[in-house]
């Protein structure tokens, strides 16, 4: 069952259901199941010509804040959904009503542990902007600072607690009857949610997120990540820099010569290739409403509560496979994906490497203003799904931001290419990492784990040495199918001394039958009649064993 008997579930169930019903979803749920909670209509007429994907997106913006982060979260992921859903779900934008300001500043007071005009000089009551978790508002610190007040939603942890509950439900029902022959699961895509969500709207993930972001790009003028005031943050409220600019996507249709659009594409997706290669650090929702800019090309990164991280291996491998595509090698690829852990078990190389070489080759003759790196990621992810390879989150985070940032650079340039920014920059980081710096640190690596080596080598032998000496030394191994090989062994013994029972039997039979000794059966022996059908039964039953074990090999 769902589990909707618990306090303060039925009512939201009910409410989630009923929009499923009404956008034809109910396929989601079993309806033997929630047949007790209300009498759910059939789908309205009007959506019936839509697509699922579209009906999908609808029913999530209808559900509310829970849903529409988790549309936005599973559009991230294309390993989890279909093209067709992630391109629908792209298109989930937080158009949240702004709450009452008086809430707001019931839980600044509340966080913080001050009246307002304790910490702020002025406080502007009327938002500047809302999303599905947060609303700011603009204030000023007696210290005569501008600052920007992030404030959490009213009880929205809560809520989403609650929904993240249903979904599990929902999930768990759907994979029990839909999980044989699909390759989507329900239970991994609200699983990754709940872990993705639950960092969210604790605001002091997004506070050290910015911290760290401002650090890894203080070297670069053409960027800008608003400062932290620490001491007036919580899991419910951000203070930090006020940062004066205009969103992304207003200026894309702009015909104002005051922004540079064609600077703003490169210097984004650089930014982007530097964050990714270079930190291991990246925003892993870089959408146009997250991006402010100034004029004429200076960037500012706000709302970088989803980010993902690399590690210096990953983001090694993560270089040469983004160099494998670049100069269309499969064989490179498919080292790369075996190092990125991508490849766990058995795999046809030969049809990996065709399939990938006939990707590569689709693409090599494009023109260079048509070629799509979304495109050339989606196709790799299906060639990934066929040939059953799993492709670590951190990575598919990355590549969805490599495509969102192509995306937002040719909503700005229709002439960008992230190709021609990209084919560089991996060519000078990758002989960067061959450079002496590099061998050097590589060197002092290696020194210090042969130090160790040389340090614990002597002791270790002794004490392997000792154990020998003693009669303790063991040796585990586990050795594949070997449950199975002793089963056969044990079974081929058992046919053996069966055979060699029936034999006994026929041969006692047979000396029996000739010394024509005892009680006789239409004179013949009746020991020796008896010991003949049993030992013919026996035999039967032996041959039917043989039989049965060379079918099953």
């Amino acid at each position: 069952m769902f589990g909707f008997f618990k306090k303060g579930k039925i009512k939201r169930s009910k409410e989630i259901l009923k929009v499923f019903f009404k956008y034809g979803l109910d396929f989601l749920v079993d309806k033997a199941e929630i047949g007790f909670l209300t009498k759910l209509r059939g789908r309205a007429d009007k959506y019936e010509k839509l697509t699922q994907p579209k009906r999908l997106r609808l029913a999530l913006e209808e559900l509310g804040p829970t849903f529409i982060k988790f549309g936005q979260i599973l559009s991230t992921r294309p390993d989890l959904l279909p093209p067709d859903f992630i391109e629908e779900l792209e298109k989930l934008q937080d158009k949240a009503a702004f709450f009452d300001s008086e809430e707001a500043v019931s839980i600044i007071e509340q966080e913080l542990g001050k009246e307002m005009d304790q910490v702020f000089a002025e406080f502007d009551k009327e938002p500047v902007a809302a999303a599905s978790l947060s609303q700011v508002h603009r204030a000023k610190l007696h210290s005569g600072e501008e600052v920007a007040v992030k404030v959490q939603r009213p009880n929205i942890q809560e809520k989403i607690r609650l929904d993240i509950e249903i979904l599990e439900n929902i999930a768990g029902s759907l994979e029990k009857r839909v999980h044989k022959g699909w390759v989507y699961r329900p239970k991994l895509m609200v699983e990754e949610f709940r872990r993705t969500i639950l960092k969210e709207i604790n605001f002091k993930n997004e506070a050290h997120n910015l911290e760290k972001f401002k650090e890894n790009i203080k070297n670069i003028d053409y960027a800008e990540v608003p400062g932290v005031f620490w001491d007036l943050t919580s899991e419910k409220v951000i203070v930090m820099d006020f940062v004066d600019g205009v969103k992304v996507s207003s200026i894309v249709d702009s015909q104002k010569n005051k922004y540079n659009k064609k600077k703003i594409a490169k210097r984004g997706a650089k930014l982007m290739l530097k964050q990714i290669y270079e930190d291991g650090f990246f925003h892993a929702d870089p959408h146009p409403a997250n991006l402010f800019v100034r004029s004429p090309a200076h960037i500012i990164m706000l709302d970088v509560g989803m980010v993902g991280y690399l590690d210096d291996t990953t983001k090694l491998e993560a270089l040469r496979l983004l160099d494998a595509v670049l100069s269309s090698n499969p064989e490179a690829a498919i080292r790369s994906f075996k190092r990125l852990g991508a490849i766990n078990g058995e795999f046809d190389s030969r049809m990996l490497k065709q399939d990938l070489l006939e990707m590569f080759n689709r693409y090599v003759d494009i023109p260079i203003k048509r070629f799509s790196f979304s495109e050339m990621n989606q196709d790799m992810l299906n060639i990934m799904s066929r040939h059953n390879l799993t492709l670590p989150p951190n990575l598919s985070l990355m590549l969805k931001s490599v495509s969102v940032i192509e995306s937002v650079g040719r909503q700005l340039d229709p002439d960008f290419n992230l190709a021609e920014v990209a084919r560089p920059y991996v060519r000078e980081l990758l002989a960067s990492k061959y450079g002496p710096e590099e061998f050097f640190k590589a060197g002092k690596e290696f020194a210090k784990d042969t130090s160790e080596l040389a340090q614990h080598l002597p002791k270790d032998t002794i004490e392997i040495l000792h154990q020998l000496k003693e009669g303790k030394f063991d040796i585990n191994m586990n050795i594949k199918n070997l449950q199975e090989l002793d089963y056969e062994i044990d079974h081929a013994s058992n046919q053996l001394s069966f055979s060699l029972v029936v034999a006994a039997i026929i041969v006692g039979s047979a000396l029996i039958m000739q010394q024509n000794i005892g009680p006789t059966i239409f004179g013949y022996p009746a020991l020796g009649v008896f010991g003949f059908v049993v030992s013919s039964m026996f035999g039967l039953v032996l041959v039917v064993s043989i039989l049965t074990s060379s079918r099953r090999m």
